[in-house]
């Protein structure tokens, strides 16, 4: 994360990470959604392509 200094110590606890992480992902999250949803369906629709290679997706009669 730009601007965010983070020092892997023993005895430091996450807190601060999780916090910055959690503002700047709500922050960008939208600008971010289209890409992801894309990469998902795309992800998805791979998957089910090829029903028989994996033996997972067989239908159900």
């Amino acid at each position: 994360m730009s601007g965010f200094e983070w020092q892997d110590q023993r005895g430091i606890e996450g807190t601060g990470f999780v916090r910055a992480l959690r503002s700047r992902l709500t922050a960008h999250l939208p600008g971010m959604l289209p890409d992801l949803k894309r990469m998902v369906e795309a992800a998805i629709m791979e998957e089910l392509s090829t029903p028989e290679t994996d033996g997972m997706v067989t239908p159900i009669i």
